[in-house]
C-alpha cells in the first residue's frame, strides 16, 4: 500500500513538473513572439559624380550637400573638400556619422567653383533626389553634378563700378601672352551719373592667361587720352570655369 502511494505521489510530481516547464517554455515563446525591434536613427551615405566640361584639376574645392525632411525643413547642410578628379569616379561620404530619424528626405548638391562658400549661377548642381530612412539600415543615394554652361570655353566675369559724374563708354581690351594672335576689344556703352554699377561677361575664351586693359572714353573719340581713367587686371581663364576679376572702379 505504501509503495502504491509512493508511486502515485511520484507520478503526480512528474505531471506537475511537466506542466510547469511546459508553461515556462510557452511563456518564453510568447515573449520572443512579442518582441519587435524599434526603428532608430540611421547614418547616410551619398555618392557624388561629375562628368561635365571642367577638365582642370581644381584640387580641394568644396561640394555642398543640403538635406530636407518631408516637411521641407532643412535638417542638414555640410560641405566636403573633394578632389576634382575623384568626382569622375564617384566620391562617397558619410556625413561625419550624423544620423537622421526614420522618414522621407530630399537631397541636393552644388559644387563651389569660386571656392568662396557662396552659390553662383554657374556652379554645377544636382537634381533633387529623394531617399528614405527606414530606421534599420543605412540609407544611400547618388547625386550627379551637372554643368550650368553649354560649352567648354572659359569666360571672364567682373563688375565695373563708377563713382564719377563723367559720361562716356568704357573700353575693355583683352589680350593673351599665350595666344599672340588673340586680341578682343569690347565697347560698353554706359550712361554714367554720380554712381553706376555694371556686371560684364566675356565668353568664348581658351584656357590661357589674359590681361584686361580698360579705360573710360570721356570724350568718346575711341582712344585713351591722358586725362581718362584706366587700369589693367590680369586673369587666368580655365575651361568652363569663370575667371572673376576684381571690381573695376572709376573714382
Amino acid at each position: 500500500m505504501k509503495k502504491m502511494k509512493k508511486k502515485i505521489r511520484k507520478k503526480i510530481a512528474i505531471i506537475l513538473l511537466t506542466i510547469f516547464f511546459t508553461g515556462f517554455l510557452f511563456s518564453c515563446e510568447d515573449d520572443l513572439e512579442e518582441y519587435v525591434p524599434e526603428p532608430e536613427p540611421q547614418e547616410m551615405e551619398a555618392t557624388i559624380y561629375y562628368s561635365g566640361f571642367i577638365d582642370y584639376d581644381l584640387g580641394h574645392y568644396d561640394v555642398y550637400i543640403h538635406i530636407w525632411d518631408e516637411n521641407s525643413k532643412e535638417v542638414l547642410m555640410e560641405d566636403f573638400p573633394i578632389i576634382h578628379s575623384s568626382l569622375r569616379k564617384g566620391v562617397k561620404t558619410n556625413f561625419d556619422h550624423k544620423k537622421l530619424p526614420p522618414g522621407d528626405y530630399a537631397a541636393y548638391a552644388w559644387w563651389d567653383l569660386e571656392n568662396d562658400g557662396l552659390w553662383h549661377d554657374y556652379d554645377p548642381e544636382s537634381e533633387i533626389v529623394s531617399f528614405t530612412i527606414d530606421g534599420f539600415n543605412e540609407a544611400s543615394f547618388e547625386l550627379h553634378l551637372k554643368d550650368k554652361v553649354n560649352s567648354s570655353d572659359g569666360w571672364i566675369e567682373g563688375t565695373i563700378i563708377c563713382n564719377r559724374e563723367d559720361y562716356g563708354p568704357v573700353y575693355l581690351k583683352i589680350r593673351s601672352i599665350y595666344l599672340p594672335d588673340f586680341s578682343k576689344e569690347i565697347k560698353l556703352e554706359f550712361d554714367f551719373g554720380s554712381w553706376y554699377k555694371y556686371d560684364y561677361l566675356v565668353e568664348g575664351l581658351d584656357e590661357a592667361f589674359y590681361d584686361i586693359f580698360y579705360f573710360m572714353d570721356i570724350n568718346n573719340n575711341g582712344y585713351q587720352d591722358l586725362n581718362e581713367p584706366n587700369g589693367s587686371i590680369p586673369a587666368w581663364v580655365y575651361s568652363a570655369i569663370p575667371a572673376r576679376v576684381e571690381n573695376i572702379t572709376f573714382d
